[in-house]
């Protein structure tokens, strides 16, 4: 059974955007006041916009083999679109869930140079070297100049 063209653009147009964006649904950036807070919990892994930029990439792809094809297909057009559209979309997720994960490890890093009078001097996942697994009693510890 052959599904026409704008109902198959149209399918594959939901899925995208069903399926799309991981970095929108699952990385969390540091929390409003992560500066005050004695742990601070978000995204510092980059899988998730990874996979978002690798599905960029296919979607474009699409597009531009769509746009090479010299054979009269009747579904170029939408070829063409839904990669283009997929391509944005997914770019777009990464862009933000790399950013979001930026913001998360330069949080974890200034809570590590605030609570722990220590860093790396580097911001990354390794940056702090333990989360207690209770929040710390009394006053946050002040750094000696």
């Amino acid at each position: 059974m052959r599904i026409p063209c704008l109902t198959r653009t149209a399918l594959i147009g939901v899925i995208s955007l069903c399926a799309s964006g991981c970095s929108f649904l699952f990385v969390k950036g540091p929390p409003a006041g992560h500066e005050q807070m004695r742990v601070v919990s978000c995204t510092d892994s980059k899988t998730l916009p990874l996979l978002d930029a690798i599905q960029a990439g296919l979607g474009a792809a699409t597009a531009i083999l769509a746009l090479t094809d010299a054979g009269a297909s009747n579904t170029r057009g939408s070829d063409i679109l839904s990669g283009a559209g997929s391509a944005v979309v997914w770019g777009i997720a990464a862009s933000k869930g790399y950013e979001k994960v930026r913001e998360c490890r330069a949080a974890k890093e200034l809570w590590a140079l605030r609570v722990l009078g220590q860093g790396t001097g580097e911001v990354g996942p390794q940056s702090v070297l333990f989360e207690p697994s209770e929040p710390l009693k009394g006053p946050l510890p002040r750094r000696a100049h």
